[in-house]
């Protein structure tokens, strides 16, 4: 990690799904200033919504540091309601293997 990312926590257990939506607000503000970069997604971000339908059972994101490189995990299981984790990730270990639509997900 680097002084940009520094600042991200490191793990994050999510308990609710508005947990999940108030880290992703302040991702997409990341996302606009540029501090990341969205590597992957199980759906597209303009989809999820607090009042929207929820794309898939389980959806995750990739993220990765603009300065770095650092690769970050979010997923949440919306459907079950069993919460979500946010997390610090090797690139090179863990991969999401869907198309947009999709419910698989392999590590």
């Amino acid at each position: 990690m680097c002084e940009q990312c520094s600042g991200l926590i490191p793990v994050v257990k999510l308990k609710s799904q508005y947990e999940y939506f108030e880290l992703l607000e302040q991702l997409r503000g990341m996302l606009t200033r540029k501090s990341i970069r969205l590597v992957d997604s199980t759906c597209d971000l303009e989809e999820v919504k607090p009042d929207g339908i929820w794309a898939n059972d389980y959806i995750e994101h990739v993220f990765a540091c603009t300065e770095c490189g650092q690769h970050f995990h979010l997923g949440v299981e919306p459907y079950h309601g069993s919460g979500g984790t946010w997390e610090p990730t090797e690139r090179s270990t863990r991969w999401l293997s869907h198309k947009k639509g999709t419910n698989q997900v392999n590590y």
